[in-house]
């Protein structure tokens, strides 16, 4: 979705009469295939956790998930291809991390307001809960946003973009070793798939 719109926006330039363009091309496919594989295809399961719990059937919110996910990409594929036209008038890297952790703080306030009203489920439960608060506010806000507007102001909102299925990767993977998820062959395939998409753009 960000090269579709880097590519409309003419942000970002592909030559289909040179060898680096159809790399680009056929890469980028490759990343958003395999990510689709360990999404959707799982496959034998290949190792099995110890502490892994029965899944429950979450077919029926399926469709609501996949509308969420298709939400998610398009919110993040336009925040990711504005900030570089925004970054070129305002090159302020950190006041612009800031403005946009402000401004999605009081968005974020108002829905869980709006959407939970029990004033219960607002308390800390556990340390876990602090410490996951305190990592999304210092790691991910206070140092991967900042490193992100440096990425996308030097290569470009379609680098940045690019590297989104190692998430998913990488999330197959956390999953088992943290939370004692199966892990499964699809997962397997899908990632070196991503891999070898990489390659091809990189």
């Amino acid at each position: 979705m960000i090269f579709i719109m880097s590519v409309g926006l003419r942000i970002e330039k592909v030559s289909l009469t040179d060898r680096y363009g159809w790399g680009k091309l056929v890469g980028t496919l490759t990343t958003m295939a395999g990510s689709i594989v360990i999404t959707l295809f799982k496959g034998p399961v290949l190792l099995l956790n110890s502490s892994s719990l029965p899944q429950k059937d979450m077919i029926s919110k399926w469709t609501l998930g996949c509308t969420f996910m298709f939400g998610a990409c398009l919110a993040r594929s336009s925040w990711l291809v504005l900030q570089d036209p925004l970054l070129k008038k305002y090159p302020a890297k950190l006041t612009l991390t800031s403005y946009t952790c402000l401004f999605g703080s009081i968005q974020l306030a108002a829905i869980s307001a709006i959407t939970e009203r029990d004033v219960e489920m607002w308390k800390f439960e556990s340390r876990g809960v602090l410490l996951a608060l305190l990592y999304n506010g210092v790691i991910v806000s206070g140092m991967c946003f900042p490193l992100q507007a440096w990425c996308i102001n030097g290569g470009g909102p379609f680098f940045v973009g690019i590297f989104d299925p190692v998430k998913t990767m990488a999330t197959a993977v956390l999953g088992f070793f943290l939370l004692g998820d199966k892990l499964y062959s699809g997962g397997i395939i899908g990632g070196l798939i991503i891999v070898i998409g990489l390659y091809m753009v990189l």
